[in-house]
């Protein structure tokens, strides 16, 4: 039965299909192995017509200490008339390690409501049905679940999280089938000294991009204490990784080019380098090629 209905769910152009379950085992089942979202009989399509307020769906910055426990939550708000509703949450895993959820909201259960099959790759996707469809509703800034993380990034580190469509594509749905427009913002864990990722992507002495904004090239220069290995990663506003890159240090000034090629379009991009001593953040703007 589940391969009929994973061959069926490949026939559609969408990544997400709207099927009869009646069994909320075989929906967790399918939902493991072929990150396909199940709704009620009543989703047979989804429509865009007729949207209702936006949902906020939101992870806030929080504090955190090397080699300790921490759970980062994702709020809601505007969170009402909702009878389906699926996204992923995205992270580095090298930074936080993936032990779990928790502060499940609307009897939401971890084997039956999450695609938990990369975790260790830092993604698990979040699914949500009502099979009444009178939809579910929270109050502002609830907790609709938790993610429990032990880090084991280096202090003075933001490590990121974001909200994705993998291993789950994001979809937000009413009773009516009617698509709701949803705002997803990403959050951050601030490890060691780190009071927000705003501040660390300010001047740091030891990081520096000139010209900074830039036009088709801008080097980067950051100085290090000793020879070694880091990673360059550019994510955009949104904290979506555009780029990574394996560098070879040298004791002193280390200088990168930027090439205005690499990246998708004019706009703020965040630039972080990661090394044994911690991450340093720059914040760099594109105004454009030559």
């Amino acid at each position: 039965m589940l391969k009929k209905i994973a061959t069926l769910a490949a026939r559609f152009e969408s990544p997400v299909v709207f099927i009869t379950l009646h069994n909320p085992m075989c929906m967790s089942q399918l939902l493991h192995n072929c990150g396909v979202l199940l709704f009620p009989c009543l989703f047979a399509t989804l429509f865009a017509m007729q949207l209702q307020a936006q949902v906020n769906i939101y992870i806030d910055e929080v504090p955190g200490t090397v080699d300790t426990p921490i759970s980062v939550d994702v709020k809601v708000s505007n969170f009402s008339g909702v009878a389906g509703a699926q996204f992923s949450v995205n992270w580095d895993s090298t930074e936080l390690s993936y032990q779990g959820v928790s502060n499940l909201a609307l009897d939401a259960d971890e084997t039956s409501n999450f695609n938990r099959s990369a975790t260790s790759s830092g993604k698990i996707g979040y699914f949500l049905a009502d099979m009444t469809l009178a939809g579910f509703s929270l109050p502002d800034d609830a907790v609709l679940f938790s993610i429990d993380f032990n880090i084991t990034a280096p202090d003075n580190t933001v490590a990121n999280l974001v909200f994705s469509n993998d291993p789950i594509s994001q979809v937000i749905a009413d009773s009516t089938s009617a698509a709701i427009e949803a705002e997803y913002s990403p959050g951050a864990v601030l490890i060691g000294n780190v009071t927000s990722a705003e501040e660390f992507t300010q001047d740091d002495p030891r990081f520096v991009a000139y010209p900074n904004p830039f036009r088709g090239q801008t080097q980067l220069t950051y100085t290090a204490v000793g020879s070694g290995t880091a990673t360059l990663i550019v994510s955009d506003v949104s904290g979506k990784e555009i780029l990574s890159r394996q560098l070879s240090l040298i004791a002193g000034d280390n200088r990168i080019n930027l090439e205005a090629a690499e990246l998708p379009a004019a706009g703020v991009y965040f630039l972080r380098i990661k090394t044994d001593d911690g991450s340093f953040g720059r914040k760099i703007v594109l105004q454009g090629n030559p």
